[in-house]
């Protein structure tokens, strides 16, 4: 865990010198997402950490309803922050990656593709393409 942090203040204290970054060093998409990266390992450690200390709690409880309580909850809400946790990492990875990434642009790209489907020949031949013996 440390040796991430580690990483992330290293590439923070290179500076930023290009937004996509190249040979000279990172670029702010990295050092961004290198940081995020951090933050919701450290915030899903300690959601994972909470879950424990309710199971724990729960074990302990002896069968007292308002701790066995109490130790649900725990349990209850630190899934949820998991869950959430979760869930923002994807949507954060998914708009640096698909909108900061490309800078800024959405859709299509602008080439033509690869030519498969287009009849241009190319690939392997199937039913129904004039091509059996």
């Amino acid at each position: 865990m440390f040796r991430i942090l580690a990483n992330a203040l290293d590439e923070i204290g290179q500076g930023a010198k290009v937004i996509g970054g190249d040979e000279s060093g990172p670029g702010l998409v990295e050092i961004l997402g290198n940081i995020t990266n951090v933050i919701f390992f450290i915030v899903g450690f300690l959601a994972v950490a909470i879950l424990i200390y309710g199971g724990v709690q729960y074990i302990i409880s002896e069968g007292n309803a308002s701790k066995v309580e109490r130790a649900k909850s725990t349990i209850q809400w630190s899934i949820v922050g998991l869950i959430v946790c979760i869930a923002s990492w994807a949507i954060v990875n998914f708009v640096v990656l698909n909108v900061v990434g490309n800078g800024g642009s959405s859709g299509g790209s602008s080439d033509s593709g690869s030519g498969e489907g287009e009849g241009g020949g190319g690939g392997t031949p199937g039913p129904g393409d004039g091509t059996e013996p």
